[in-house]
């Protein structure tokens, strides 16, 4: 299951120091697992967080861009978000 895997990579894992599975791979570099699916998803979860995934259309690359530039004051206008699961 891969939402399951996703959540397993993003455990926090206290024999570690409560660190997640993926920052260990980051930090040992370990790019195989890093390149898998489930890693990939992670990350693009991490990264664009509340944003929706559907925007990888060149226009929403720029809108992006420009929030990014603006500091983020242009966000809101520009880009969709994703609703807050209850």
């Amino acid at each position: 299951d891969a939402s399951q895997a996703c959540a397993i990579i993003l455990q926090q894992n206290e024999l570690y120091g409560y660190v997640t599975c993926l920052q260990i791979a980051a930090d040992a570099p370990d790019e195989l697992f890093i390149a898998t699916p489930c890693c990939v998803e992670a990350i693009n979860n991490i990264w664009y967080d509340k944003l929706r995934p559907e925007q990888t259309s060149l226009r929403h690359q720029c809108y992006l861009l420009c929030a990014i530039i603006s500091f983020g004051l242009l966000a809101p206008p520009l880009l969709d978000y994703q609703e807050k699961n209850k």
